[in-house]
């Protein structure tokens, strides 16, 4: 795998379709900034925010870490200083290290094989079956507190 896999591979959000782009852009409109944290090799940051960004969605930046999977997650010291509202992933480990300051929302994957199961699921704040049942309840949320 190389620089144009990671700038030409399908995107699950791809097949969420414009409807469900516009929930993401909401919450880029209520002031959120999207950041994609990938566990990559640096050399495919650009390569992998230009795929996001071909595929129309509305994130400011790419961030790549290690791709361990340690006590603690190679993505916990962006996330913290990104001083991020939520961290959304699908794999739980990266879960490891990620403050309670900082909303855990798990994607969940299949049920069968999936290590997304166990006790650690009690470090998450909340699980939804896919990106966009996240962004809704986020979004849904935000709006009840802020009124």
């Amino acid at each position: 795998m190389g620089t144009v896999y990671f700038s030409t591979i399908t995107l699950l959000i791809n097949k969420l379709g414009e409807r469900h782009l516009a929930t993401f852009q909401r919450l880029v409109d209520a002031g959120y900034k999207l950041v994609c944290v990938t566990a990559l090799d640096h050399q495919y940051q650009s390569a992998r925010f230009k795929n996001l960004r071909d595929h129309n969605f509305p994130i400011t930046h790419v961030l790549t870490t290690a791709q361990t999977d340690g006590d603690i997650s190679p993505k916990s010291k962006a996330v913290k200083n990104l001083t991020a509202a939520a961290f959304v992933d699908d794999y739980l480990p990266y879960f490891r290290g990620i403050s309670n300051d900082t909303h855990r929302a798990l994607i969940l994957r299949e049920p069968n094989g999936s290590p997304n199961q166990g006790p650690e699921l009690t470090i998450v704040d909340s699980v939804h079956q896919d990106l966009q049942h996240f962004a809704n309840s986020w979004v849904q949320h935000r709006c009840i507190q802020d009124h």
